[in-house]
């Protein structure tokens, strides 16, 4: 509005000097109306093509073997809250509900498209919901944020589709590019960081490399999953250890020109890494999709530990990414 306001009063006072000659004046008008189209086009570069943003809540799901496990809810006007008071989620969950699966798995992708690596989604019905503690009550109390809600998939697809979504009427097939696992030199920039700024003393091995468009610019965001050895206490000796980890990192496209490289897994990293050095034993992206119909793509991903799993929903708004969702337990 600023920018529109600007050139509003440039016009106006253009024709505020009406003895000026005429041929000038038209001449400046059609100068500041292309400067206020040029910033129009502008201000609009990032905004998503697609503004079908769900009308009512969204079920996020995360898949394990044939069961589904509620793992967070997207509200229309409150946003992303992660499963908790089962009692509340159960009712969000009753029996039969539809769920679109998402998948990355390997397998499929050479069996879908080789090209793209695009896993079409699939349908699923889950089953009647159950409350189950996230402990065993013998050995810790378990508290009322401690239970999750989940249920039986009525007839499981074959392969890996690890995330579930409920509450949106379209499907999200907008390719998802899956590269060797060679390093390319985006790849290699994300790895040069992970030693420099992140978590490795240095990476190993290269398990994933996906480029997506994750905000509707038209251009690639860069995904990948790296192990390599880290530095990490050891208490029973109270000492350093160097470790196996994974760690994933997206890089994408500055302003400025070069790339920008974000660190998904920190939250792992920073407080589930147990007290004996086992670290993030593996990662995994897991889906990449349009959760909530906002037109803009969440990266959904997986970190495990010794005694821990977690499962994540990361968004980015064309600068930088934002964990919307942690879900979790032992």
């Amino acid at each position: 509005m600023i920018r529109a306001k600007a050139c509003f009063s440039r016009r106006t006072s253009l024709a505020g000097s009406i003895w000026i000659a005429i041929a000038l004046v038209s001449l400046l008008s059609v100068i500041a109306v292309s400067d206020c189209r040029a910033a129009a086009k502008k201000e609009t570069a990032k905004t998503p093509p697609l503004t079908q943003a769900a009308g009512g809540p969204v079920l996020i799901g995360t898949v394990r073997g044939s069961e589904i496990r509620l793992a967070g809810v997207w509200q229309p006007k409150t946003g992303w809250r992660s499963a908790a008071n089962a009692d509340e989620d159960k009712e969000l969950m009753p029996d039969g509900t539809v769920w679109t699966l998402y998948s990355l798995d390997e397998r499929q992708q050479a069996v879908f498209n080789v090209v793209s690596g695009v896993v079409p989604p699939v349908k699923a019905t889950s089953g009647p919901p159950h409350i189950k503690p996230r402990y065993d009550p013998v050995h810790m109390k378990n508290r009322a944020e401690d239970f999750c809600v989940s249920a039986e998939l009525g007839s499981p697809p074959e392969g890996e589709y690890p995330l579930a979504v409920s509450g949106v009427d379209f499907i999200d097939e907008r390719p998802v590019r899956v590269l060797p696992r060679g390093v390319d030199y985006i790849t290699n920039q994300v790895c040069e960081y992970l030693v420099e700024e992140g978590p490795f003393k240095r990476p190993k091995r290269i398990h994933q490399v996906l480029r997506a468009d994750l905000d509707g610019d038209d251009e690639e965001e860069h995904l990948v999953t790296v192990r390599g050895h880290a530095p990490a206490y050891y208490e029973p000796e109270d000492r350093i250890i160097v470790c196996s980890n994974y760690a994933i990192a997206a890089a994408h496209r500055k302003q400025s020109g070069g790339y920008a490289i974000s660190v998904l897994t920190q939250t792992s990293q920073d407080i589930l890494r147990g007290a004996y050095g086992s670290g993030v034993e593996h990662a995994e992206i897991l889906a990449i999709a349009d959760i909530n119909g906002d037109g803009r793509r969440e990266v959904a991903i997986s970190t495990k530990g010794s005694d821990w799993w977690a499962f994540e929903v990361y968004a980015f708004d064309g600068s930088q990414f934002r964990q919307v969702l942690f879900f979790g337990g032992p």
